[in-house]
């Protein structure tokens, strides 16, 4: 019996691209399988071919323990502890920067804004040195004169 002949498929025929389906998407896809409804269907309503919709339900079990173990992203939460020197500092360095936006027609560079924050360190830690020596009494008059000296 001769060999049946190989198609090809037409090249006007648009393949479709692979898309990455997330985690909640084939949850979705689970449950609304588990209550009866067809992979057509499905895959109609999160624009799938029915096959990716078959493939996902036959690995169930996978996704639904994936789901106990993932993290969801709104429960992560991002925080960052500063020290207060550092806050200060990147307080100082913002304004600079804003400030340079607003007069500069020029862009500022990273070499720039980098030169600016190693300048404002050094001013910041004679400030502090400073401020080390003239430790005074808060409550005598000598704490007075040097009033401007104390962080607001």
């Amino acid at each position: 019996m001769p060999k049946r002949p190989a198609t090809k498929t037409p090249s006007n025929v648009a393949k479709r691209s692979h898309v990455a389906v997330t985690l909640d998407v084939k949850l979705d896809i689970v449950k609304r399988h588990e209550h009866g409804e067809g992979p057509s269907v499905i895959g109609r309503m999160h624009g799938l071919a029915p096959s990716t919709v078959h493939s996902i339900v036959k690995s169930a079990d996978k996704i639904k323990e994936m789901a106990r173990s993932a993290t969801p992203l709104t429960a992560t939460k991002v925080t960052r502890f500063h020290d207060a020197e550092i806050e200060s500092m990147e307080w100082m360095l913002s304004t600079w920067i804003d400030d340079q936006t607003q007069r500069l027609t020029t862009p500022l560079s990273q070499r720039m804004i980098q030169q600016k924050a190693v300048e404002k360190n050094r001013l910041q830690c004679k400030l502090i040195a400073i401020m080390s020596e003239v430790a005074v009494d808060p409550g005598s008059e000598e704490a007075d004169d040097h009033s401007f000296l104390s962080p607001q």
